[in-house]
């Protein structure tokens, strides 16, 4: 599936077609829910379960003609500050120097945009996941202000009050690109009311 949506977004891109996101490689930490893929929040209790539907970012994402790589690697259930070891894949390592931490829960996101593995990651926030990979792999990480991105369909920590959603990047103008993919109202969350009218430009 992925191989045929990067061959449908190239043929757009040759006539001259798509969007900002068109073709860009994205991977998201396996928290998000994603249709046709598992999530397993990293651990061997979910194991096997697929969603049945796509988390909202993942939603905007493909909307955005974005091609989803796939899965990124986080502790068991995002439980962990600074490490990003699971019961099912193991250890993830700073793209830069494998004895450095990779940064929190979502290191394994870091990594993959670090290593060049993709273009944009997908990462999430409840007390320093995005911001502590991005400083520990020199990208550029967005902590939005809560309710400026839907975060249905993404397993919660804080939900409703503190988990929050942002892009993994190399370069500011990369990050600004994807956040301008996902942020806004949606009547699939409600937090997002506040959005309206406030989006940053």
């Amino acid at each position: 599936a992925t191989l045929a949506a990067a061959a449908s977004a190239d043929k757009r891109l040759a006539r001259g077609e798509g969007g900002t996101l068109t073709g860009v490689p994205i991977a998201h930490k396996d928290i998000f829910c994603t249709s046709g893929l598992r999530t397993s929040c990293a651990s061997r209790m979910l194991d096997g379960f697929v969603p049945p539907y796509d988390a909202t970012v993942i939603r905007q994402l493909r909307e955005a003609d974005a091609v989803i790589l796939g899965k990124t690697n986080i502790p068991d259930f995002s439980a962990d500050d600074t490490r990003t070891d699971s019961s099912w894949a193991g250890s993830t390592f700073n793209a830069y120097d494998r004895t450095i931490v990779p940064g929190a829960s979502s290191g394994g996101t870091a990594t993959a945009v670090a290593a060049s593995f993709a273009v944009l990651g997908m990462a999430e926030e409840t007390g320093g996941s995005i911001q502590n990979p991005a400083s520990a792999q020199g990208l550029v990480g967005i902590k939005p202000t809560f309710g400026l991105i839907p975060n249905t369909g993404v397993t919660p920590f804080a939900a409703s009050t503190r988990d929050v959603l942002g892009p993994h990047a190399k370069t500011v103008y990369d990050a600004a690109i994807a956040l301008d993919a996902i942020a806004g109202y949606t009547p699939e969350d409600p937090k997002t009311e506040p959005a309206i009218g406030n989006l940053p430009i």
